[in-house]
């Protein structure tokens, strides 16, 4: 197999749903936890985005689960296969190690039969989530840095200047 065959389209599905699938969870997180909830006709309180939320997270979880799925098929056995260079290995085992807690628990978070239950599926997927969150950014730099394609430090502003 072909040392890295990752295609444009597991790249942009990984990449889009670790955004909108991070991104409506920090805020799905926000307004369950930290925000004052409204009571509604019924006299539940929740925040008025809270459904939405969970539905875009819910909804577009499965995206990034497969994106993943496809980007370990292309990406991390091929590379382990080929015996090529551990440039960024670290970050893929904690992607790996970090991302099994977080797609478990996510799931087990929506069937929990008690609230204590729950609750520990919410503490594991939070956790695991922020460190898969952290880890493929760390990645995703890293390998771009690799190439060449990434320098975060701005031109000097000394080039081109005369004394």
């Amino acid at each position: 197999m072909k040392a890295d065959v990752t295609t444009h389209l597991e790249r942009l599905m990984s990449r889009v749903g670790l955004v909108v699938v991070g991104a409506s969870g920090i805020a799905l997180g926000v307004v369950k936890y930290l925000l004052v909830p409204l009571p509604d006709d019924l006299g539940v309180a929740i925040h008025p985005w809270q459904p939405g939320l969970l539905h875009a997270h819910v909804l577009t979880a499965p995206m990034l689960v497969l994106a993943v799925g496809m980007v370990i098929r292309s990406h991390a056995v091929s590379r382990l296969e080929a015996g090529t260079a551990p440039r960024s290995r670290g970050s893929g085992v904690v992607l790996w190690l970090a991302g099994l807690p977080m797609i478990g628990s996510g799931a087990f978070v929506q069937v929990a039969g008690s609230e204590s239950a729950r609750l520990a599926a919410v503490v594991v997927h939070v956790a695991s989530s922020a460190v898969f969150v952290v880890a493929s950014l760390v990645h995703v730099v890293r390998a771009l840095a690799v190439r060449g394609q990434w320098n975060p430090s701005p031109p000097s502003s000394q080039e081109g200047a005369t004394e």
